[in-house]
């Protein structure tokens, strides 16, 4: 498989994820429900606290401006400059 190939089928496959982390989360929620035989009820929990990244696809980046996120916004727009803590 050459690296054209893989970008090719990676927009395919993942053509209604915004990015991998969602696609593989679905993926493996998926195979629990299709393979849960004994009928165990299952929840599945998505943290909402996912930080911005340290290398790719850039240092920083993140799709959300919820929770943390929007602490690393208005802290990159230079209107926080300090989080007083304990």
């Amino acid at each position: 498989m050459k690296v054209n190939d893989i970008v090719h089928y990676q927009k395919k496959i993942m053509a209604t994820f915004p990015n991998s982390y969602c696609f593989t989360k679905r993926m493996a929620e998926h195979l629990l429900i299709e393979n849960n035989q004994r009928n165990i009820p299952l929840c599945f929990i998505r943290p909402s606290i996912i930080g911005a990244t340290l290398d790719e696809p850039f240092p920083g980046w993140t799709d959300s401006i919820g929770l943390v996120s929007g602490l690393y916004l208005i802290a990159g727009l230079g209107i926080l400059r300090e989080i007083p803590g304990d």
